[in-house]
């Protein structure tokens, strides 16, 4: 079971952002995913909702972003900064460490987004499962991790799953397929 960290290091790990998102805009990711006006973006893992709140302003008022996370300071740093923004489309949601669920609808988000959070996550395929549950057929995912010294991995953009985290990559096909997604740029 996973358990959200500390309140005093959410907060440092909040300001941290802040100041990492003055440098790098978090716009820069959230664009590689290729969210369109309308779609319903999740956010899982998202911490002070950097990435939330640019996934709301390209989503558009016609559509909708779960910002999701397991530590329960994270619902209102979110709408904080939504609502500094004018942003209205951003729904919070506090994820169960032991079950990883959203509570969103079957096959009802259009693109997930999941940045330097995967690592920490206990049970990776029962995450991915919950992310092919809520996934929409056409749907895609990106993420992006730290290892922690090692080289730093991005991932995403149109459907590719490979999770590279201290795994081989026939670790990372089986994780993946097992957990039901499926890898729509036609490699194994």
């Amino acid at each position: 079971m996973d358990k959200p960290m500390k309140n005093s290091h959410f907060r440092m790990m909040s300001a941290m952002f802040r100041m990492r998102d003055k440098f790098t805009s978090p716009r820069i990711k959230v664009e590689k995913a290729d969210i369109k006006p309308g779609q319903v973006v999740l956010d899982y893992g998202c911490g002070p909702g950097s990435y939330a709140v640019e996934a709301a302003e390209l989503v558009g008022d016609t559509g909708k972003v779960y910002a999701a996370d397991i530590h329960p300071l994270s619902p209102k740093k979110v709408q904080a900064a939504a609502s500094k923004k004018g942003l209205n489309n951003i729904e919070t949601i506090l994820i169960d460490g032991a079950t990883n669920a959203t509570g969103l609808s079957d096959k009802y988000v259009d693109v997930i987004l999941s940045f330097d959070m995967f690592q920490q996550v206990s049970d990776k395929e029962l995450l991915l499962k919950e992310w092919h549950r809520v996934l929409k057929k056409k749907g895609d995912f990106g993420f992006r991790f730290s290892s922690h010294g090692r080289k730093r991995y991005s991932l995403a953009h149109h459907g590719r799953w490979t999770v590279q985290i201290r795994r081989t990559e026939r670790e990372n096909v089986h994780l993946c397929k097992t957990s039901g997604l499926k890898n729509k740029s036609g490699a194994p």
